[in-house]
């Protein structure tokens, strides 16, 4: 976009395709582009960005725009919004405003154009201090795409100047944010409307640091995560207690962008929201310095100082995650351990598997004690073929005794797993002969086992399932040696 017309260029080739200008407007012959957006075949334009002008001593009251106001280069607002048909550049519809046409407030989608027509409150605060007094209050509106006809509208009685719109839930959010050395831009609500017909749906007496970021039907909200038809928390369930858990991030999750099911920060971290399993994706190839991300078409572009990454938003992410939920407060009802892994991991039964030791993410605080100080954790590329080999692609050798604790709940009371565990012979040991004893609670459940042989050979994975173990604050898993040293790689608990 060039202040004077807007290109279209072939991504393929970057040749020019079509040149669009602006249609004149009464008064302005020669138009300036101010802002675009594209929705379905609709590409809007803001027309002829205005400043406002200060100078020229006290003006009466109800004078308008083009009295207050001069033309400038660029803007944050335009007196007129103008439509294309996308393809071809044919002209739909233009419309002037009554006051001015803010940029951060227009957005696009579902055939609609939701827009505010009006004054800032801190602008109107200049004016008034020049003795200059506007009598229209400002205005939101909602316009087809096409015709530009108005749907509904509505007068904007607070000081929320700008707008984010959910196709998914033809929900409409309206809103402020917090402004640094800015007086006047206090105490606004945030509010959500139906996009169809403008009923109110619901209000926070909330003030945003960030614009919301929104994504399959949820508002991303300063590291909240909430439902945007109803305003409320976001509820996920834990995955190892099973319990309901509020969705939030902390302050890092800065310059957030999404897709319909991946949520993305300014810092390389992401959210796979379509797993809905409460596992925060590694950054990004362990990229630094991110100055901003684009998604688009399947693909995610993260720009640094030097160059552009690119990745598909749902092909090759990685396996490897880390879970958002710390601190546990009541029972272990369902987790894996996999030790030396790189990270945390769900099977495609939904059992959440923890790396032990937590190196590569958060630790939720599920307490594993390996008695054996001189234990030793490995861990190589799965060559497997069983759909968990993932788990035997890592592990520790001589641990010795493992207690899980699975009670962090004032009281604790007896209860039963089933205990499944995962054994692959290690690389240092493919040559070696290995045997050792199994004990869980005390019980010997395996004599002499021989990994390698019972798997059938030396990179298979051997899982040994047990019903009906009683447990009450923790279960202790025992590897005795019979000869070389013992090793697992995983355990899993279930109730």
């Amino acid at each position: 976009m060039q202040p004077r017309y807007c290109e279209r260029i072939n991504p393929a080739n970057g040749e020019t395709e079509k040149r669009l200008r602006l249609p004149p407007l009464p008064g302005n012959s020669d138009p300036q582009w101010g802002w675009i957006g594209i929705s379905d075949d609709v590409l809007l334009a803001a027309s002829t960005p205005i400043a406002l002008n200060l100078e020229g001593g006290k003006r009466e009251k109800g004078q308008e725009t083009s009295k207050i106001a001069k033309r400038v280069a660029t803007s944050d607002m335009s007196i007129a919004l103008v439509a294309f048909q996308r393809e071809s550049g044919k002209p739909l519809w233009s419309r002037s405003a009554s006051l001015a046409f803010q940029h951060d407030a227009i957005v696009m989608g579902s055939g609609k154009i939701f827009c505010i027509d009006g004054l800032r409150r801190f602008q109107n605060d200049l004016l008034k201090n020049q003795g200059i007094f506007i009598a229209a209050a400002p205005t939101l509106y909602a316009l087809d795409a096409k015709t530009g006809e108005t749907i509904w509208q509505k007068p904007v009685d607070d000081h929320a100047d700008q707008l984010a719109y959910s196709k998914d839930r033809d929900v409409l959010l309206h809103f402020s944010l917090e402004s640094e050395g800015v007086a006047g831009e206090n105490s606004s609500k945030l509010k959500a409307y139906d996009g169809s017909d403008g009923v109110l749906l619901w209000e926070k007496a909330d003030q945003l640091k960030s614009r919301p970021v929104l994504c399959g039907g949820q508002a991303f909200l300063d590291g909240a995560m909430i439902d945007i038809a109803t305003g409320e928390s976001a509820v996920w369930k834990d995955p190892i207690e099973k319990a309901e858990r509020k969705f939030n991030l902390d302050s890092i999750w800065d310059d957030t962008i999404a897709t319909s099911d991946l949520l993305f920060s300014g810092n390389g971290e992401c959210i796979d929201l379509q797993a809905r399993d409460g596992l925060l994706l590694p950054r990004l190839n362990a990229i630094e310095d991110i100055e901003g991300n684009i998604v688009g078409g399947g693909v995610l572009a993260v720009a640094t100082e030097s160059r552009i990454h690119a990745f598909g938003s749902r092909t090759g992410l990685p396996d490897w995650r880390y879970q958002l939920f710390q601190g546990l407060t009541s029972s272990v009802q369902r987790v894996g351990i996999n030790f030396g892994a790189a990270g945390d991991r769900g099977d495609t039964d939904g059992m959440l598997w923890l790396e032990k030791p937590a190196i590569n993410g958060r630790d939720p605080g599920l307490e594993v004690l390996i008695e054996n100080e001189n234990a030793r954790f490995y861990r190589e590329p799965s060559d497997s073929d069983n759909k968990l080999g993932w788990i035997g692609s890592s592990g520790v050798i001589n641990p010795g005794a493992i207690e899980i604790k699975l009670d962090y709940s004032p009281l604790s009371a007896e209860k039963v797993y089933r205990v499944k565990l995962f054994f692959q012979t290690p690389p240092s040991q493919k040559e070696s002969y290995t045997t050792f004893d199994v004990l869980v609670q005390g019980e010997k459940v395996l004599s002499n086992l021989d990994v390698a042989w019972q798997a059938g050979g030396a990179v298979k994975l051997l899982v040994k399932e047990f019903a009906e173990i009683e447990a009450e604050e923790s279960i202790r898993i025992e590897l005795v040696p019979h000869r070389g040293e013992p090793f697992i790689s995983g355990i899993a608990l279930e109730r």
